[in-house]
């Protein structure tokens, strides 16, 4: 190749190199803005960010990340949101400026079907979420609340409200408010349990979840002592750095959550939270209310709480019927600790001798269900009739015949 020839191809090299900088550069600049100059923390963000932290990179995460924030500081560039926060107690203003704040392409990653957000409104931290698990049903549900005195506010948004929802698919909306339009991207349904999880003989696999913490578990229900609990899912990742805690237990250095270490079935199970993370109703409250919303659990949630037959009772998904706001029962089988050395402590004192079922139901049995409580239960279900009807509940199939279904 000739002298000249060779300055044509290193020019043309260069050319083409600059313009993939250019175009990398370009490319890059909406994404700054979004994480610049959003007034608003959206934590599909984070908990990406978190999984990256710990190594769990896959490249569908990198592409939604990437394009959720490019798509976000595109928008901010063209449409230039008002930066001025309306008044807290405007529940429909404030949904009007956050909804204009959030990305074009929102991922709902926790899987009760929260879309959480952080933002602060004059001297107030605020914290809150769009909740989408009736966006089926033409309808999205807003909270919000200061941090850390907790006044909160919520609204339901409808047709009537001027909220017009598209469904493109099983997980796919499309949501537009008086011009405003966003799509939501809802947790997947896995309907296997994840192959890294084994089962006892009594066990059954409910579903999958996945936290606002990040971390993800595998929720069963034991048929045998009419109990759910939570076993860490590693199929992923685990986004966190767990660390001996006495010769039985470890303990989350970032989530402060604590599991027994179960060596005979290779499982993490689930036994305590921080309390101080349950008042604040902060990220690492643990993953009882983060049950799949579209799981059909009334049949198991009657045996494991048998106050929710109480009344109206609630419905497959387990909320509560004819309640003036939505109100879903919490699985919760950990306990909630001020010491985790003092939890440790207690756990410890369980015989790990005993029959399996039995030992994983001793560790994570809700504080308050105790025999007492239970007792009292049994008598208001006897005083409505509901008693014998209980003790029919073996199936789902006999449980629908039961109450007539």
């Amino acid at each position: 190749m000739s002298e000249r020839a060779r300055a044509i191809v290193d020019r043309c090299v260069r050319f083409v190199a600059g313009m993939a900088c250019a175009l990398t550069m370009c490319a890059g600049i909406p994404i700054a803005v979004h994480f610049a100059s959003n007034p608003v923390r959206w934590h599909q963000f984070d908990l990406a960010l978190v999984d990256w932290r710990y190594g769990n990179v896959t490249l569908s995460s990198v592409a939604t990340f990437i394009d959720s924030a490019w798509s976000s500081g595109v928008q901010i560039l063209l449409s230039r949101p008002s930066r001025e926060p309306p008044p807290l107690d405007e529940p429909s203003k404030v949904f009007r400026y956050l909804f204009a704040w959030m990305p074009p392409r929102g991922v709902v990653l926790p899987t009760e079907g929260f879309y959480y957000f952080r933002t602060r409104m004059g001297d107030n931290e605020v914290w809150g979420n769009f909740r989408v698990a009736d966006l089926s049903k033409g309808m999205l549900s807003f909270a919000y609340f200061t941090v850390p005195d907790k006044t909160v506010w919520s609204s339901n948004l409808g047709s009537e409200d001027g909220l017009v929802v598209d469904r493109l698919d099983e997980v796919t909306f499309d949501v537009e408010f008086h011009g405003v339009s966003r799509r939501f991207l809802l947790p997947e349904r896995p309907a296997t349990r994840p192959l890294a999880v084994d089962l006892a003989p009594d066990e059954e696999y409910v579903g999958t979840i996945h936290d606002e913490s990040g971390m993800r578990f595998t929720l069963v229900f034991n048929r045998n002592t009419s109990v759910f609990y939570d076993v860490l899912d590693p199929t992923d990742g685990v986004p966190e750095t767990l660390e001996p805690f006495g010769e039985k237990f470890l303990i989350g250095r970032r989530t402060g959550f604590v599991f027994y270490v179960d060596e005979l079935w290779h499982r993490h199970l689930l036994v305590g939270v921080s309390l101080e993370s349950v008042k604040r109703n902060d990220f690492f409250d643990g993953p009882g209310d983060q049950v799949p919303f579209y799981l059909d659990l009334r049949e198991k949630l009657y045996l494991a709480y048998p106050q929710t037959l109480l009344g109206a009772g609630i419905d497959d998904h387990g909320v509560y019927l004819e309640k003036p706001q939505w109100m879903r029962i919490a699985i919760c089988p950990y306990l909630r600790y001020a010491s985790p050395w003092e939890l440790r402590e207690r756990l410890t004192a369980v015989d790990d001798a005993v029959e399996r079922s039995a030992l994983w139901t001793a560790l994570t049995k809700e504080w308050w269900n105790t025999p007492d409580w239970r007792a009292g239960i049994y008598s208001d279900l006897e005083k409505e009739g509901k008693l014998e009807v209980l003790s029919t509940l073996t199936s789902p199939a006999e449980a629908r015949e039961a109450f007539g279904e």
